[in-house]
């Protein structure tokens, strides 16, 4: 009955109860109460690294003791391809070996790095390839960063660059 007087705004003389207010307030912290505990679940937690996962290809140019470029490839399903230009064949030369040492194999996120897991690789020329890089909006490998994008052309000719 007070509530119909509440909700019809009817100015009667009865005097309203306090305990209303009080009675809402429960109401509500029991509605808080089962929303928090959704604010954590493991399926976010799992999605999260996804969301900072890198995709795409990016190159490093000759650094520190690897004087080649290199290229990473990244996709979004977990899996990587890389490619060291150790000793690339030039345009329109006749080579017995490409010169490019091509690998694959998985990637996963912790924190900041992506480490990662070689499955396949056609060759063991060049230095070996890291098995984490640091990802702050970009790969790096120690000192040496990484571009988006494929290497530029230069860098496929030894000294082009």
């Amino acid at each position: 009955m007070i509530l119909t007087l509440l909700a019809c705004g009817g100015g009667s003389s009865i005097p309203q109860p306090e305990a209303a207010p009080v009675e809402a307030a429960p109401i509500v912290e029991a509605a808080a109460e089962p929303a928090a505990e959704p604010a954590a679940p493991v399926v976010a937690a799992e999605a999260a690294p996804a969301a900072a996962a890198p995709s795409g290809t990016w190159h490093s140019m000759s650094c520190g003791e690897r004087a080649y470029a290199r290229e990473l490839t990244f996709d979004v399903t977990g899996t990587y391809t890389g490619k060291d230009l150790v000793s690339p064949c030039p345009p329109n030369a006749r080579c017995i070996w490409s010169g490019v040492v091509t690998f694959s194999g998985t990637w996963v996120v912790e924190g900041s790095e992506v480490v990662l897991t070689e499955t396949s690789s056609d060759n063991a020329a060049g230095l070996p390839r890291p098995a984490r890089v640091t990802f702050n909006g970009a790969p790096a490998e120690g000192s040496c960063s990484y571009t988006a994008g494929i290497a530029p052309r230069t860098a496929m000719v030894p000294g082009g660059r």
